[in-house]
C-alpha cells in the first residue's frame, strides 16, 4: 500500500481469492471484512494476484511469473510474493 514493492512473484494462471480494504488500499490473499492495517471495510475479490500485479505496475514494480519449484513453494503461501525497497 505504501508503494515499497520492487519486485512482485505471482502465479501464472492461478487467480486466487482475497480482500481489498476500501478505506487505505491494503490488500491480502488472505481475506478479512475489517481491515488489519485500518479497521476499514474490506471488499472481496476472486484475483487478488491480477490486482497486485496491476498496482506493483502503476508504483513502477518489476513483475515476476513463477513456474514449477518455485511455483509449488508459493502457492503454498497465497501464490503471490514481493520483494521490498526498503
Amino acid at each position: 500500500q505504501d508503494g515499497r514493492v520492487e519486485i512482485l512473484a505471482i502465479v501464472e494462471a492461478d487467480p486466487s481469492a482475497g480482500s481489498i480494504c476500501e478505506d487505505c488500499g491494503f490488500f491480502s490473499s488472505e481475506e478479512f471484512q475489517r481491515c488489519p492495517a485500518c479497521e476499514g471495510p474490506a471488499e472481496q475479490t476472486s484475483d487478488i494476484a491480477g490486482y497486485a500485479a496491476e498496482q506493483a505496475f502503476l508504483r513502477g514494480a518489476r513483475l515476476n511469473t513463477v513456474f514449477e519449484e518455485a511455483r509449488a513453494k508459493l502457492v503454498q503461501h497465497g501464490g503471490i510474493g514481493a520483494g521490498l525497497r526498503y
